[in-house]
């Protein structure tokens, strides 16, 4: 029998204004033994387009679950993201394993 993979669930979102090139973001992490999760969010600047302010996110809210510590025995991070440049680019990045869900969008 197989140990649990210690898995951490991200959702994030962000919003950008292309006049200001201002962006702000909320964020959502759920694991085991979280029974409400963790929040986060916070304001961007500058960004560029949209795709950057998404990234930005999704890397600010991993960088503040890792300086709290709560990252801590994670071996995976499944990350949930309405933006498929940010996924895509994460993807051509690492090491990331991508599963197209049979409601979501494929990526390209």
């Amino acid at each position: 029998m197989s140990e649990k993979q210690d898995l951490l669930t991200l959702f994030v979102d962000a919003s950008f204004s292309p006049e200001t090139r201002t962006a702000g973001y909320g964020a959502w992490a759920k694991r085991d033994g979280w029974p409400k999760g963790r929040f986060m969010g916070g304001f961007i600047s500058p960004c560029r387009t949209s795709s950057d302010a998404e990234l930005h996110a999704i890397a600010r809210s991993v960088c503040l679950l890792k300086r709290e510590g709560l990252l801590d025995g994670v071996q995976a991070i499944l990350i949930q993201s309405d933006c498929l440049h940010a996924l895509e680019t994460i993807y051509g990045a690492t090491n990331a394993r991508i599963s197209n869900h049979k409601d979501g969008a494929p990526v390209r």
